[in-house]
């Protein structure tokens, strides 16, 4: 018992010993920080004229609404503008890239082979493609289409395949 006493006090009195190291070392950056304070303070007003002369104030500019006068001649110039419609067909395709893929496609050969017969072929039907490639399955070819067209690497217009 006494022996766990001892043992438990030389504990404590090693702890203590750290956090007064703690303290100390504490101590000492406190004092190095209001140091390097009062110097910076020191060299800021010491230097204020050469701050102010590399310091450029502009003047606050006023927005004043600008008035515009049409008059028929300026009417002729103007062209009329058409909104473009963001929902419109875009028929660019973009170069087969594998990487692109969803991971479960990547290794397969013949999603490969389908687009670039689509891209060599420019336009065909999807009867046609079915007619070419026997062994695959329709659906698993149409799997390949839609994988294919939402990535861009062709494009679908009804039955009409473009690549």
């Amino acid at each position: 018992m006494i022996e766990q006493d001892e043992e438990i006090i030389n504990i404590l009195e090693e702890i203590d010993y750290l956090f007064s190291q703690i303290n100390k070392t504490l101590k000492s950056l406190k004092e190095k920080c209001v140091y390097l304070e009062s110097n910076t303070d020191i060299i800021l007003s010491n230097n204020k004229p050469l701050f102010n002369f590399f310091t450029i104030n502009l003047p606050e500019r006023k927005t004043e609404p600008q008035i515009v006068s049409f008059t028929e001649e300026s009417q002729s110039l103007i062209k009329p503008i058409t909104p473009i419609n963001p929902f419109k067909f875009n028929n660019k395709t973009v170069d087969f890239d594998p990487q692109l893929l969803p991971s479960n496609f990547t290794d397969l050969e013949d999603i490969k082979v389908v687009c670039s017969f689509i891209k060599g072929r420019k336009r065909i039907l999807k009867n046609e493609l079915y007619f070419y490639f026997k062994n695959i399955s329709k659906e698993l070819i149409d799997i390949y289409l839609d994988v294919l067209n939402r990535k861009r690497f062709i494009l679908m217009e009804g039955d009409y395949l473009i690549g």
